[in-house]
C-alpha cells in the first residue's frame, strides 16, 4: 500500500517532469550544477511591514525536490533560467522536501 510520501513523490516527479526546465544552482563559493526545476517569472509574494501592512510585490521563485539540488540551497546564491541570471533573495522549505527560492535579477 502506497504511504502519503510515496503518493507527494509521485506528485512532485509529475510536476517536475511536465513544467520543469532546466537550471543552473551556483552555491556561493561552489561549484555550478544542473537541475530541472519550476521556474515561475512573476510569482506574487505577499509579505508585511514595519507597521503591519500586507504588501504585495512580483519575484522570480523556483521551486523543486531538494534532493535534486548538489547543495542545499542558500541565501546569495546563483541561480541561472534560459540564459538570465538571478540571485537567491530567500529559501522557504515545504517541509516535505520540496523548496521555494526567491529570486532577485
Amino acid at each position: 500500500m502506497a504511504t502519503w510520501d510515496d503518493g507527494l513523490n509521485g506528485l512532485n516527479a509529475a510536476c517536475i517532469e511536465v513544467f520543469g526546465q532546466a537550471i543552473i544552482h551556483t552555491p556561493a563559493g561552489g561549484e555550478p550544477s544542473e537541475l530541472s526545476a519550476i521556474f515561475d517569472s512573476s510569482r506574487e509574494i505577499t509579505t508585511i511591514d514595519a507597521v503591519g501592512v500586507p504588501v504585495q510585490s512580483y519575484r522570480p521563485v523556483i521551486e523543486g525536490r531538494e534532493a535534486d539540488f548538489a547543495t542545499r540551497p542558500a541565501v546569495g546564491d546563483g541561480v541561472a533560467v534560459g540564459g538570465i541570471n538571478y540571485r537567491v533573495m530567500d529559501v522557504q522549505p515545504h517541509g516535505d522536501g520540496w523548496l521555494a527560492l526567491i529570486l532577485r535579477r
